[in-house]
């Protein structure tokens, strides 16, 4: 066994316990963050507004991810910083009850926008470190082994928070939350520092100017930019309303909310251990449609839910619909671009964020005119079905119209 394979194997476990370990920090803010924000007095503006401002921060943080790799060898040195400081996301929201309460929810919203800044070069960056340290014909199912962990310890976090959140007094529940998920957060960070890279050292040239444009002009990254932007918009369109829709509608409350992340995350999970076939047999692209025509029937099944108790078939559909679809997006990107194009990763994760921005946007638009938050709802329904129709029947959008997009590699 040589030294490679070696480094391989313990870069593989290191990564999967870096997700595992952040994965129970990430269901602090991907849980409860818009629940905390509700209970802060957030309104559906706000909330959207939670989602969208880190995202359009993201977008320019991302532009200077092939600036920042260029000052290192490699891209594991690259990443620690803004792995580091992308994780304060974490510890921020606790802070939030000392503001008076009039700056509450800004400072929610802050405190997701301000480790932004730094979480774009890092998302980016992690994508070429994980083809760095792991070889091609690991990446696949590296992909779905991180994903299933991270639904898993998601899960125990939602369990263990969710008993914390009823356990503990309002605003100290969320606030010793936040506190202990800062702490998974950095033991994920460890993990980070052990890999070693398996590619020889290299500095890449700084981004060139224009080259998300040069970019736009090959077929192979069209297809990946198109399917970017409409899967992405799709979801998030009312990603952000579905804890007020609970809330307000329904009666929702942290015990149940915990219960939603549950069911959501055991269906993601579950799907995980079947994805890679079903992805060899339908091919990346088709994937992704058939993931957000499940995450269109998760949304209408919310929106026309009586109770609580039907609401969580809602849950089981977005778990299922969403998990598979971002698999199969980043499997979708890594088989149409070469391993060490940073410029590539940097234009996936910034037309990813433009897409984070617009969605909750568009929720806002649709909100301003008075429509109820379950037509809401079924707005963003009707957008993400339509988000896997385009995806299945292809829309060149920088050529020639209504053709499926064009790809390097047989679907």
């Amino acid at each position: 066994m040589n030294v490679t394979t070696v480094s391989v194997r313990a870069n593989y476990q290191h990564l999967i316990w870096d997700i595992g370990w952040f994965g129970i920090a990430l269901a602090a803010t991907s849980r409860f963050m818009q629940f905390y924000a509700i209970r802060m007095g957030a309104d559906a503006f706000e909330l959207n507004l939670l989602t969208a401002l880190p995202a359009i921060v993201l977008v320019f943080s991302t532009a200077m991810s092939a600036w920042w790799r260029s000052y290192f060898t490699n891209s594991v040195k690259a990443v620690q910083i803004p792995s580091f400081v992308f994780r304060l996301v974490f510890l921020l929201p606790a802070f939030a009850p000392f503001f008076p309460l009039e700056w509450r929810v800004l400072w929610l919203i802050l405190s997701a926008a301000i480790p932004a800044m730094m979480q774009g070069m890092s998302n980016a960056i992690f994508v070429v470190m994980m083809r760095e340290t792991i070889s091609d014909d690991r990446i696949a199912s590296l992909l779905a082994r991180r994903q299933f962990v991270l639904n898993v310890m998601v899960l125990l976090g939602v369990l263990g928070f969710g008993v914390l959140l009823e356990s503990l007094l309002f605003p100290l529940n969320y606030q010793v939350m936040f506190v202990i998920a800062f702490g998974f957060a950095l033991l994920s960070q460890w993990h980070l520092t052990r890999l070693k890279p398996i590619v020889p050292a290299h500095k890449p040239k700084r981004r060139e100017k224009g080259s998300l444009k040069r970019l736009l002009k090959t077929d192979e990254f069209q297809s990946v930019a198109y399917i970017t932007l409409l899967t992405f918009v799709g979801y998030f369109s009312v990603f952000a309303l579905i804890p007020l829709f609970l809330e307000r509608n329904l009666g929702a409350d942290e015990g149940y909310i915990a219960l939603f992340g549950m069911i959501e995350l055991i269906a993601g999970a579950s799907i995980m251990l079947i994805l890679e076939p079903i992805i060899r047999g339908l091919g990346s692209r088709r994937t992704i449609a058939l993931s957000m025509f499940v995450t269109a029937l998760a949304s209408l099944a919310i929106a026309i839910a009586p109770s609580l108790e039907l609401a969580l078939i809602g849950a089981a559909l977005t778990g299922i619909g969403w998990n598979a679809a971002s698999v199969a997006i980043l499997r979708y990107f890594t088989e149409r671009t070469s391993a060490d194009d940073m410029a590539a990763s940097t234009a996936y994760h910034e037309i990813m964020f433009i897409s984070m921005f617009i969605g909750p946007m568009l929720g806002n638009l649709v909100a301003a005119t008075g429509l109820s938050l379950a037509g809401i709802l079924l707005f963003g329904a009707m957008l993400r079905l339509l988000s896997a129709i385009l995806t299945e029947y292809g829309l060149r959008i920088f050529g020639k119209p209504l053709v499926r997009p064009l790809v390097r590699v047989q679907d």
